[in-house]
C-alpha cells in the first residue's frame, strides 16, 4: 500500500494468524525481511497489535526480533506497556553489540516476548 505494508504486515497487525501462516509458506523470506516506509518489519507490526501467537509464529519463521525501524525501535518497542520492557531492550541492544552471542540472546528475546504476551492478560 501507500505506506509500504505488505500483505504479511496487515496480517500481522490484525492477527490474521491463518493469512499469515500462507503468505509464508508462498514467500518466507521476503515477507520476514520487507519494511515499511517507517523500516518496520511484520514483527513490529505483530508487536504492535500485542498478538503473542503471531509474533511467535515469525519469530519461529526466522524474524529478526532485534531488527530496528528508522525510530530506533526494536519490535518489542511496540509492546510498550510490558512488565519486563527494559530486560527485553536489554537483550534486543546486546545482541546489536556482540554478534557472536545472537544466537543465545535471539532465543531469550523469543521467550520474552511471549512472557510479555502472556502478562499483558491479552485474551486472543
Amino acid at each position: 500500500d501507500k505506506n509500504g505494508e505488505t500483505a504479511l504486515m496487515a496480517a500481522s497487525v490484525n492477527g490474521s494468524f491463518e493469512a499469515a501462516q500462507l503468505l509464508l509458506r508462498e514467500s518466507p523470506i521476503e515477507g520476514l525481511c520487507a519494511r515499511d516506509n517507517e523500516g518496520n518489519t511484520a514483527l513490529h507490526h505483530a508487536c504492535h497489535g500485542r498478538w503473542g501467537y503471531m509474533t511467535q509464529l515469525l519469530l519461529d519463521a526466522g524474524s529478526d526480533a532485534s531488527a530496528l525501524n528508522k525510530h530506533g525501535q526494536w519490535p518489542s518497542d511496540m509492546w510498550t506497556n510490558a512488565s519486563n520492557y527494559t530486560a527485553v531492550m536489554a537483550a534486543s541492544a546486546a545482541a546489536r553489540l556482540e554478534p557472536l552471542r545472537h544466537q543465545r540472546i535471539q532465543r531469550w528475546v523469543r521467550r520474552s516476548l511471549l512472557v510479555l504476551w502472556r502478562s499483558s492478560n491479552h485474551s486472543e
